[in-house]
Order: C-alpha cells, then sequence, then structure tokens
C-alpha cells in the first residue's frame, strides 16, 4: 500500500511488491543481488533475505534469525557515540558500517505522477477549487487522539485562512479516521472542501500542489515536508 512514495524516484531502480513468499523470494532469488540488507529485522524479513541468495547478507547484531546473515552490523551505539538517533540515521548506519561514506542526507523527496495530479484536479474542481485557485490542506486526524489538535482549533485556522489570505480549506481525511467525517462537517462550513476517499498518490499530488500544510504528526505531514 505504501509504495506510491517511491514512485518516479530517481534514486529507486525497481520496486518489488510482496505478495506471498514463495513468489516474492523466487524474484529475489532470479535478480541475484549480489548484497541484501535488512531494514527491518523480523522474521519474515529474515527468510526472504536468506532466500535471496546474496553473497552478502546484513542485518543488526541483535536481528531475530540472526544465523540467517554472514554480516551484522554493530548495535548504533557502538558505532557513534551520541545517545539519540533520526530513525533515517539508524537506518543509514548500515550502509556506512559497509563502507558508504558518510555525508550529508539529503531531504526526503516524493514524486507526483501527472495521472494522479489529473485526478486530484478534477477532484478540485468539482468541489470549486478552480486549477489556479491557492488552497490549503489541513489533516486534522492523527493514528492516536493523543495525537490530535482540537478539531475546533483546525475549523478556526481554516476559517482565518480562507479569510485573511484567501486560501480554500481543503481537509483530508484517511481510511482510519472516518469517524470524524461528520463532526468536520458541520464545523467546517462552505467554502471547506472534505476529500476522505484520496489514494495514496492522489495524496501525495494534492499535497505537491498546496500552497500550506497543516496537521498532527502523521503520514501525510511527512509528506508534505517531502513534497
Amino acid at each position: 500500500p505504501f509504495a506510491p512514495v517511491l514512485e518516479g524516484n530517481p534514486a529507486v531502480d525497481n520496486v518489488l511488491l510482496h505478495r506471498d513468499f514463495v513468489s516474492t523470494a523466487s524474484s529475489l532469488l532470479r535478480r541475484r543481488f549480489p548484497v541484501t540488507f535488512n531494514q527491518h529485522g523480523g522474521p519474515t524479513s529474515a527468510f526472504l533475505t536468506a532466500a535471496a541468495g546474496s553473497p552478502s547478507r546484513i542485518c543488526w547484531s541483535h536481528c531475530r534469525f540472526a544465523f540467517l546473515y554472514n554480516q551484522r552490523i554493530p548495535d548504533v551505539g557502538a558505532l557513534d557515540a551520541r545517545q539519540h538517533f533520526h530513525t533515517v540515521e539508524h537506518r543509514l548506519m548500515q550502509f556506512y558500517w559497509a563502507g558508504l561514506p558518510p555525508s550529508s542526507i539529503p531531504p526526503a523527496e516524493v514524486f507526483p505522477q501527472p495521472d494522479a495530479i489529473a485526478s486530484v484536479e478534477h477532484l478540485l474542481a468539482a468541489n470549486g477549487v478552480g486549477p489556479h485557485s491557492p488552497f490549503a490542506v489541513l489533516h486534522p486526524g492523527a493514528a492516536y487522539f493523543t495525537k490530535r489538535w482540537a478539531l475546533e482549533h483546525f475549523a478556526a485556522a481554516a476559517q482565518w485562512l480562507h479569510s485573511q489570505h484567501g486560501l480554500a480549506p481543503v481537509v483530508v481525511l484517511g481510511p482510519g479516521e472516518r469517524e470524524l467525517v461528520s463532526t468536520v462537517r458541520r464545523l467546517f462550513p462552505s467554502p471547506a472542501v472534505l476529500l476522505d476517499s484520496l489514494s495514496l498518490r492522489e495524496l501525495i499530488a494534492l499535497i505537491s500542489r498546496t500552497r500550506l500544510f497543516l496537521g498532527n504528526d502523521s503520514g501525510p505531514a511527512h509528506l508534505a515536508t517531502a513534497a
């Protein structure tokens, strides 16, 4: 479901979709990768790493089924004296340990696709937001209620963005946030637009076009940074 995050990325040659163990293992083995890095460390990824048959199979020293790897990386604390790491820094330690020269980490990027952009522009136009109209995307949802700013605050921000800056408020909700729909419809009157059934590809396209993003600590906020 998250493959669109990598779509169009020039740094990625191929994305293999895991459907079942046998077909995925066969696909890996056919490609004869010289090195396989396991960035996850769970049991399924461990056996898929082994099935790839790479001469170098790399994971953390504390990974489960460690015997399936022939190169195990020490815990990050043994490689860097700092106490706290961003997740990206932690993942890159595998590549640094394998010989990639450490350098500044480039920002994450997503690459909206033309058909997804066209689909989003059609949806916006159907809701009164023209192709050249500025808009703000608001995402009031999050995986946990403890990460959610109050809906009333989002609604007040939407009204202010429209009245003071002429930005049409576009509210997005994900599949797991449908319980918020009725409250959002009540608190966000016209001209606010509610989109609650976007695909991930469409969400990336929408966020890439927005003038401003306001959201909680969740996936769409990271997409906004990457866009």
